[in-house]
């Protein structure tokens, strides 16, 4: 049972990384493709990583249509942010991860990951 939820945790950290920066950076942060939804992409590119960081600020307009509050550009490198927000998400998994423990195995752990 130890061993099962051990590699349970270990198991949602990876596939987090690897989903997170395969696909969920942009998904969350990147160009909007609806309007709850971006476009997904990889966030692995060394000239993505390198640049520095676009924190997305909430859009105020003013009644003349013109942008309130400007984009946010922190002194730190995009993949920073990557790093950063990839802990959240997977320590959400983490924590679902210790509510389930003795009742789902591995196989079907790692089905739900990914799909997280």
């Amino acid at each position: 049972w130890a061993v099962n939820s051990a590699f349970m945790a270990l198991y949602a950290f990876a596939a987090a990384l690897i989903v997170w920066v395969l696909l969920g950076f942009r998904m969350a942060f990147g160009e909007r493709l609806l309007p709850f939804w971006g476009k997904a992409g990889p966030a692995l590119g060394q000239s993505y990583l390198v640049q520095r960081a676009h924190l997305a600020a909430s859009p105020h307009h003013y009644r003349n249509g013109t942008l309130e509050s400007p984009m946010v550009e922190p002194f730190y490198p995009m993949a920073t942010l990557v790093f950063f927000e990839f802990t959240f998400a997977a320590i959400t998994l983490i924590l679902l991860a210790g509510s389930v423990l003795g009742r789902m195995n591995i196989k079907a752990w790692m089905a739900f990951v990914p799909l997280w």
